[in-house]
Parts: C-alpha cells; structure tokens; sequence
C-alpha cells in the first residue's frame, strides 16, 4: 500500500510540474505576441535582429534618394532622356546630351504635359511628352517640372498632377527607370520680381516630391543643392543673367550630378 501511494504522489507531482509548464509557456507566448512590435521598434533602434529580421535596411531594397556614386561613363547620359521645360532644354547648351534625349518644351507645365501636343519625334505630328517616351521606351528618364506651376497650384493639385503624368509614362514605358529631380532654385532678384516663386516655396515643393518619389518607388535627384549659395539662392555663378534660367557652367553642375549619383541598375 506504500508504495502504491508513493507512485501516485509522484504521478501527481509529475502532472503538476507539466500542467505549471504549459501554463508558463502560454502565459510568456501571450506576453511576446502583446509586446511584439514595442519589442520589435527596440531591435531595429539598436540594429538587432528580431522575429526573422535583420533589423535594418534589407538587402536589395531601394534608397529613394540617391546618393554619391563613382562618375557614371558617357553611356548613362546616352541611355538617359531628360524630360521638362525650357530649363531641360538648357541642357543642349553644354553639348554633353544628344538633343533627341531632350524631350522639354519651354514655358510648360507638368499639368498639361499629358495633353499639349509639342514635341516633334520626326514621326510626322507632335506628341505629348507620355507619347514621345512611349516612342522612345529609354532605360531612364530624368523628369524635372515644377518651375512653371508652384506659384498657382496647391500643393495637392501640384502633386495630383504630377502624378497623372507620372502614371502616364509608367504605363507607356513600364520598364523605364524613372528619376524625379528637384526644382532647381532661382536668383534672389528672381524672388524679389516674381511674388509667386520663392526658393523657400521650392523647397517646400521639393519635399514633396521627395515623399511621391518615395512614396511610388521612384528615384530623387537633388540637383538643387548643387546650385545654391550660402543663403540657399541661385548660385550667381550659374546664373544666365534672368535670374531664373541657367548658364552653360550651371547645366554642366546639373549633368555632373546625374553622372555622381547614378542608379546602379
């Protein structure tokens, strides 16, 4: 009879030391399952890995805005097409791009980009800005609109707009790499003439754009700060003498920045 009361209080002490680890483990799963992301928030600020991850950028992942490159060798310039207006169309001054890489028509906006008829392919009728590049299908573009329209649009119609545009091209030529680089900023006497354009304004503007490009999975060229002087104007090195458009050292700025800070396919 000993015994028997013996194998059954270890049995019970057995059964009590399983059903106490079970509970355990429900109660601490349930603890990482509620404290799971302020858990996961903490490892990727100390760069640890946690629940799979590698607690940083990925590999692989693409960085929006585009950094320092080794200089890009003149066959990026032949495989890129340049998109704007009369301040893309600057670029022909330096030589350095073949003017069939410039698709820019002066004094437009990217509002009407998708419906003004005025780039001329050799194909026998102008065709809107989408429709040139649907000809051309290049590898990337460098888009850069803004100049004429910040000073009468919002900034939601602004970007609205941009957008249409954007989602224009994408579906014309959906294996084009698409580069959206910033305004580029104006003379402080260019400020003081045109009440509707400040470089602040710009650079409220280029926020924007920085957030789109981000936010579609495009690239962000900041050729702007490449221009500016100390107090965050056009550079007067740069300047053509209007205030607004560039000199030939100025585009030769804006190439340069494309070549340094090339996507590495």
């Amino acid at each position: 009879m000993k015994a028997k009361k013996k194998v059954k209080k270890e049995s019970s002490g057995a059964l009590s030391f399983v059903l106490s680890l079970c509970i355990t483990l429900l109660v601490g799963g349930g603890l990482v399952f509620l404290f799971r992301e302020p858990l996961l928030g903490v490892a990727q600020n100390i760069g640890l890995p946690f629940g799979g991850g590698t607690g940083g950028q990925q590999e692989g992942e693409q960085v929006t805005l585009l950094s320092t490159t080794p200089r890009a060798g003149d066959s990026y310039l032949a495989d890129t097409v340049f998109v704007g207006d009369s301040r893309t169309n600057g670029l022909k001054a330096t030589g350095e791009i073949d003017e069939d890489n410039i698709v820019a028509v002066d004094g437009m906006c990217h509002s009407s980009a998708t419906t003004q008829r005025a780039i001329d392919t050799g194909s026998g009728r102008l065709k809107t800005i989408p429709e040139a590049i649907e000809e051309l299908q290049p590898e990337r573009i460098v888009i850069n609109f803004g100049i004429n329209g910040i000073a009468w649009l919002s900034e939601e119609q602004f970007i609205s707009d941009y957008e249409a545009l954007l989602d224009q091209i994408e579906y014309v030529s959906p294996d084009t790499t698409i580069i959206v680089e910033s305004i580029l900023p104006v003379s402080s006497y260019w400020e003081r003439s045109d009440g509707g354009v400040s470089n602040e304004k710009i650079d409220a503007y280029n926020e924007l754009l920085l957030q789109m490009a981000e936010d579609r999975g495009l690239y962000y060229l900041d050729s702007a700060s490449a221009l500016k002087d100390e107090d965050g104007d056009m550079d007067s090195q740069y300047d053509s003498g209007d205030g607004l458009h560039y000199n030939t050292d100025g585009y030769e700025v804006v190439i340069e920045q494309v070549l340094t800070h090339a996507v590495e396919e």
